[in-house]
């Protein structure tokens, strides 16, 4: 977020960063929370990404977002108030503090 300069705009990036992965595929196709057999949150069986592809996620979704590639978050959306959320939402919803990590 430093490299980018995004100061009072972060909260904003990084919104519409949680919007874009949990409405949407990597490959642009919307996601199905629920599904007859399936949900979105079973996991999968390859293992999760590496730090350095998670960067460079975030890195081509900030600069599609400066091309106007991808929009923002529409305007109030909070994960907390999606349905489908469930546990990801309580778990946001939770008050945190830095002594927490302690």
């Amino acid at each position: 977020m430093s490299e980018i300069e995004a100061a009072e705009n972060a909260v904003i990036i990084l919104n519409a960063f949680v919007f874009r992965r949990f409405k949407f595929h990597p490959d642009n196709r919307p996601r199905r929370m629920t599904g007859l057999f399936s949900s979105e949150f079973t996991g999968t069986k390859t293992p999760i990404s590496e730090q350095k592809e998670l960067c460079k996620g975030f890195k081509a979704f900030i600069f599609s977002i400066r091309s106007n590639v991808y929009n923002y978050a529409p305007a109030g959306w909070t994960i907390i108030e999606e349905p489908e959320a469930s546990w990801l939402g309580e778990l946001i919803a939770e008050p945190s503090s830095i002594f927490d990590s302690f």
